[in-house]
């Protein structure tokens, strides 16, 4: 299975081996992203290639900046207390998972080091590379028996025996090479040209920042603690370079985004069901996109991922096929922060090329300007364009009514290919992390490949959801043959 996610493929060389390898073990798509993920991750390389506009690389000179950022940032945090005070100051602004990741990543360095110094000391270099490899090892054991899960070099050498693939098998020795060289590069005394080895070391460093398995799949009880929350930074471009990773969450709470117009919470959650707010069926003449949505949709106990308290969005269920998932699946609608019509406004231009009966052009000029604005800003400016576009449904009858329609017709193409017949399989990322791939027939009546991401958490069943059930969080597209290389249908029923 090719992995577009290493801390190795911006690396200059190490990039190259590893292209290298992956495409002599005849993994041509693991090659293949490798060498894109250099294109576009290398600092000056990145550059000039989004200039020259080689394939692959980043469309535009902005976009390798932002990834040189990134690089940047992942170098700062490898270097002791120069990564602690990052630590420090990304609690200051509230983000704990930042913080986290700096903490570790600056910590492990500064323990390797240590290790490395006093290996020197006995032993010369080969004890100083020994002594960095074996305090890089039991800093991940450590990790793993305080966590309770894989952590670090421990999850790599798990995910390489449950994943086999040349690049999940590199990155595992990759992690061992660079905590031993790290070692091996302490000097006895620190002098004024010490300072040169400080750049490596934090390429080095990076290189061993610890990975951590995702928490299991659990239901959610009454009075349970806070479960983990899910972000949408946790699902970056892990299924190739082309096509983004459609995601439908922001970080804020859903208590106050979620407008269900149901007062009381029934629970229940179904797909061409009438609920009590529906019309007579036979009451065909007056029939409406909001009609039709009042029949295949409910309120339903849910547990917003940030606060943890008890909501009751509108949602439609997405039956799952019973062969391959224990769960079934829900996708919020008339939401403007999660859901089906956060994805239709934040990704309107992509769905536009691929779903059949999905079309744009005509929405109001105003909104659809501040849609193409939400394509690619950040996600702070996201969430104050949203709220916009909220304010302008709720006072614009025409545009709410098309974007009910919009949401209908991405619905029925859910609906359409998550079946049994189109199921493709598992797509695991190195991380460990499940997408579910199925076969769909574009607008050029071409097949493609749909990934969707499921929440982390089961609910569970109620009246008329028999199952337990998930909510769909994201979805991408990427090309049917890459689909079929990568996938594997599960050999047990996905939980």
């Amino acid at each position: 299975m090719a992995s577009t996610d290493s801390k190795t493929d911006w690396i200059p060389v190490v990039s190259q081996l590893r292209s290298v390898l992956e495409f002599i073990g005849q993994d041509s798509i693991g090659a293949t992203s490798t060498h894109h993920q250099f294109l576009k991750r290398c600092p000056v390389v990145s550059q000039a290639a989004a200039g020259i506009g080689l394939k692959g690389a980043n469309s535009t000179i902005a976009m390798a900046n932002s990834e040189t950022l990134r690089v940047f940032s992942d170098l700062m945090d490898a270097v002791p207390i120069i990564g602690h005070l990052k630590s420090t100051v990304h609690l200051i602004k509230n983000d704990s998972e930042a913080a986290l990741v700096s903490f570790l990543s600056s910590t492990r360095s500064a323990t390797v080091i240590a290790g490395g110094y006093l290996g020197k000391q006995l032993g010369g270099i080969p004890g100083a590379m020994g002594a960095g490899i074996c305090t890089g090892l039991g800093f991940d054991l450590f990790g793993t028996t305080v966590a309770k899960k894989p952590f670090g070099i421990i999850f790599l050498i798990k995910n390489a025996l449950n994943y086999p693939s040349v690049g999940a098998v590199f990155d595992t020795f990759a992690v061992s090479v660079a905590d031993g060289v790290l070692g091996g590069l302490v000097p006895l005394t620190i002098v004024p040209t010490s300072a040169l080895l400080l750049l490596p070391a934090a390429v080095l460093g990076s290189v061993s920042t610890p990975d951590i398995e995702q928490p299991p799949v659990k239901y959610f009880e009454d009075g349970e603690g806070s479960p983990s929350t899910v972000m949408s930074k946790f699902l970056n471009s892990d299924f190739g370079s082309k096509e983004s990773l459609y995601t439908s969450f922001t970080e804020g709470s859903e208590i106050e985004s979620c407008a269900s117009p149901y007062p009381d919470v029934s629970g229940d959650a179904h797909m061409l069901e009438i609920n009590e707010n529906a019309v007579e069926v036979n009451d065909l003449a007056g029939i409406t996109p909001d009609t039709v949505l009042s029949y295949i949709t409910s309120p339903v106990n849910m547990i917003d991922p940030v606060t943890n308290k008890p909501i009751s969005p509108l949602v439609s269920m997405v039956e799952l096929p019973s062969k391959y998932f224990e769960f079934t699946a829900v996708i919020k609608v008339e939401n403007t922060q999660r859901g089906a019509l956060n994805m239709i406004l934040r990704h309107a231009h992509e769905i536009d090329k691929v779903v059949p009966g999905f079309c744009i052009r005509e929405l109001p000029p105003n909104a659809a300007k501040m849609i193409r604005h939400l394509q690619k800003c950040p996600d702070s400016k996201a969430k104050e364009i949203l709220a916009s576009l909220e304010k302008l449904m709720d006072h614009n009858k025409n545009f709410h009514m098309q974007s009910v329609q919009l949401q209908l017709t991405l619905l029925e193409f859910l609906s359409e290919h998550i079946t049994d017949e189109d199921y493709l399989g598992e797509i695991v990322d190195r991380r460990g992390r499940s997408r579910s791939a199925w076969r769909v027939i574009n607008k050029q009546d071409k097949e493609q490949a749909m990934i969707t991401h499921f929440g982390s958490y089961l609910h569970k069943p109620d009246k008329l959801i028999t199952r337990p059930f998930r909510e769909i969080v994201s979805f991408s597209f990427i090309s049917i043959d890459e689909a079929m290389k990568t996938a594997t249908k599960p050999k047990r029923k996905l939980r």
